[in-house]
């Protein structure tokens, strides 16, 4: 008899490590067949938040916890891994890099379940930003909930 074949599941990864930022991978496909190996680096909560914002429904006005939220670098780097908006719907992304445009996309937790992608229509794309290294930048998001 064959040995049983798992299904295919897409997960998120999401890290909370008393001291340090929130941080997330995913979503990533996992079958059970090998380990899925992760790199996330760690930043301290000792680091100054760079930009910094709350996310609330866009219709009630409701906080939105667990959303996820990624930079994504308008000149076509790589996005960071994404952080999650605590109960309060607060968010805080830590050593930005200065200088370069990119912009956030934000994915409400009701977009975890099918995951839906982060080039999805439906994802929160803000408009351009830039950090300059001083005080943190105030991004405060309204998302539609389905």
């Amino acid at each position: 008899m064959p040995a049983p074949v798992c299904p295919r599941v897409e997960y998120v990864l999401v890290l909370y490590v008393d001291g340090y930022q929130p941080r997330s991978f995913g979503p990533f496909l996992y079958d059970g067949a090998e380990p899925v190996e992760v790199d996330l680096p760690l930043v301290p909560m000792t680091v100054h938040p760079d930009v910094i914002g709350t996310v609330t429904d866009a219709v009630s006005g409701a906080v939105v916890a667990g959303a996820e939220i990624a930079v994504f670098w308008e000149d076509g780097g790589e996005r960071w891994p994404s952080v999650p908006s605590d109960e309060e719907g607060a968010y805080s992304l830590r050593r930005v890099d200065r200088d370069r445009e990119f912009r956030l996309r934000v994915a409400g937790p009701w977009q975890f379940e099918p995951w839906i992608g982060w080039e999805h229509p439906d994802i929160h794309v803000t408009d351009i930003y830039v950090y300059d290294g001083g005080e943190p930048l105030v991004i405060d998001i309204a998302i539609t909930a389905p």
